[in-house]
């Protein structure tokens, strides 16, 4: 498999290499309430922006397929794992039944499964191609209506974590550097999730 890399993957590999840190700095830290629920989070970046690397790198589109389905693991992922962790990080135990993060897991569960037999249905990806373009050969992703459910969903929970999140620093005064600090670090996946999304309508308009 080959891989040809254009000046541009340095901004996402910049991304991987942040959050891979972010990620050993707080895995060093999860004896601490809520640190090893926000690791398995910043694990979805990490997973998200790596195969996006090696997405924008590969040449053929089967090999970029590929690894835009092994790249979805992350981002399908990414406002539950951000819920989870504000909900442990809050002393909410709500969601740890198994009824209730069944409730919460099955889009993102059936999201993925449908991710990975899209071929069959093309209801996530309607389709997909290369173009050429001042940036080089890019795949052009094509979005069907369950990718805006999925991303819908997603942002619905990654609000409802940064209000339940705000709303217990207001709470509790002593933690509000903290909870700063660990809002504006949820930016790092919500900007790539955003660049992810607008892409293709980026792409396109390039000559």
């Amino acid at each position: 498999m080959i891989f040809i890399f254009p000046p541009y993957t340095l901004i996402f590999v910049t991304s991987f290499l942040v959050s891979a840190v972010l990620l050993a700095i707080v895995w060093r830290r999860r004896p601490a309430p809520g640190a090893l629920t926000f690791a398995i989070f910043i694990m979805s970046s990490v997973i998200w922006s790596f195969f996006w690397v090696l997405e924008i790198g590969a040449l053929d589109i089967k090999s970029k397929i590929l690894w835009a389905k092994f790249e979805n693991i992350g981002i399908v992922t990414t406002g539950l794992l951000w819920l989870i962790f504000v909900l442990d990080y809050t002393a909410q135990s709500w969601w740890r039944r198994p009824r209730n993060f069944i409730l919460l897991s099955i889009l993102p569960l059936t999201t993925l499964l449908l991710i990975w037999t899209n071929e069959l249905h093309g209801w996530y990806y309607s389709d997909i191609y290369i173009t050429a373009n001042s940036l080089g050969d890019v795949a052009v992703w094509k979005h069907g209506f369950l990718f805006w459910i999925s991303a819908t969903y997603q942002y619905a929970l990654i609000v409802t974590g940064i209000v339940l999140l705000c709303r217990f620093g207001w709470r509790n005064a002593p933690l509000r550097k903290q909870i700063t600090a660990l809002t504006v670090a949820t930016l790092i996946p919500i900007a790539g999730n955003i660049a992810y999304i607008f892409s293709n309508t980026i792409i396109e308009d390039i000559d």
